[in-house]
């Protein structure tokens, strides 16, 4: 058989001198870094990776803040984004929201970071996702997030006469609420009086801390007004290393003076029992030490 007939592709083909010269191969180019593979395949890439970022406004800022750090500003950002689209879209518990591509398109920012923002968001109930059926407006838990705001609250050094006006102001704004609402419902009065009956009965001082908050965050709910109930939440919090400070000898006082709040209330005399209650808030002035130690409260579900 001639050399012709060998020649093919699966045949051994001309001999070396008779082929064409070729070109030197190029360097081959070096392989995309494996983070950036991932992103290609959709997934996450690993904690440590640093994702890009815009270039911060002030070039000095830039260079002293770290990957981590940019790259939590950077999730911060979109997540106020994604909450002022909520707010703007007049969105409500349920509603759908656009996918993750569609949120990155609108704000110009990777997949990785609507990830890293809704994740915050659904910490806070903001936001709901499931398994195809995508991204919805949650239903906030105010309790979960007085919890951890309350968290900020408690060790935050705030003058102590600061925090006795703010809870001044807080409680006594809800007592001409409460004590309407008491004429319609006796059973609000009844409640109170069977937290404070509670309170009276403790034996130890957390039992003391714990029935002390329940009635008083019960007193502003008792308003009705959903919002500063919820607002008292953060307050209260501030007033444990208060609570911790009042001498056993004073329970039976203060049992008293809740009684005689309530009281007031059922017979519609809210003044009388601002009057009483500023007095029995006031009386923690001058109780805690200015360096006295925050002990914070358990946080649970």
């Amino acid at each position: 058989m001639s050399a012709k007939s060998r020649s093919g592709p699966s045949g051994s083909g001309p001999s070396r001198a008779a082929r064409a010269p070729q070109a030197p191969s190029a360097p081959s180019a070096p392989s995309a870094p494996s983070g950036a593979r991932r992103a290609r395949r959709g997934t996450s890439p690993p904690a440590a990776a640093a994702e890009p970022v815009l270039a911060s406004a002030d070039p000095a800022s830039s260079a002293a803040a770290g990957p981590r750090e940019v790259k939590t500003k950077k999730s911060e950002a979109v997540a106020a984004k994604i909450r002022d689209f909520i707010i703007d879209h007049n969105l409500k518990p349920g509603d759908r929201l656009p996918t993750e591509g569609e949120l990155a398109e609108r704000f110009a920012v990777s997949r990785v970071s609507i990830r890293e923002a809704t994740k915050a968001l659904q910490f806070l109930g903001i936001i709901d996702a499931a398994p195809r059926r995508g991204l919805s407006v949650g239903k906030v838990s105010m309790k979960r997030l007085s919890r951890y705001l309350g968290f900020h609250f408690a060790i935050a050094d705030y003058p102590v006469d600061e925090l006795i006006d703010t809870r001044l102001v807080v409680e006594s704004g809800g007592l001409e609420h409460a004590a309407a609402r008491i004429r319609q419902d006796p059973s609000i009065y009844e409640k109170l009086c069977g937290l404070n009956q509670q309170l009276a009965e403790a034996a130890t001082l957390e039992d003391w801390i714990n029935g002390d908050r329940a009635f008083h965050c019960e007193l502003v709910a008792a308003s009705g007004l959903r919002a500063l109930a919820a607002f008292n939440d953060l307050v209260q919090v501030f007033f444990r290393r208060f609570r911790e400070n009042f001498p056993q000898s004073e329970w039976p006082s203060g049992v008293r003076s809740h009684q005689r709040i309530i009281d007031l209330l059922r017979e519609g005399d809210v003044a009388g029992a601002r009057s009483v209650l500023e007095e029995h808030i006031a009386s923690h002035r001058g109780r805690t030490r200015p360096d006295a130690s925050v002990k914070l409260p358990k946080i649970s579900e």
